[in-house]
């Protein structure tokens, strides 16, 4: 199981128990359509954001999520 999908499974409260056959994998496959499902919304995000008169753009989000979960394409 991916390592990060574990820890935060395990700070929700889910039990990882490697003896159960399947859970892990249907846990790890939900976690990756969760995140997917998010870089597809953010796929052509991009926003300039003004906060104390300095300007942020946010761009590529989709791929640091992407990036931070492992995901492959």
């Amino acid at each position: 199981m991916n390592l990060k999908y574990k820890e935060l499974a395990e700070q929700a409260g889910w039990m990882i128990d490697d003896d159960v056959e399947g859970f892990n994998t249907r846990l790890e496959k939900f976690a990756e359509l969760l995140i997917r499902e998010c870089m597809d919304l953010l796929e052509d995000f991009t926003a300039d954001i003004h906060m104390g008169g300095i300007q942020y753009s946010v761009v590529g989000a989709s791929e640091t999520l992407q990036e931070h979960f492992g995901i492959e394409e």
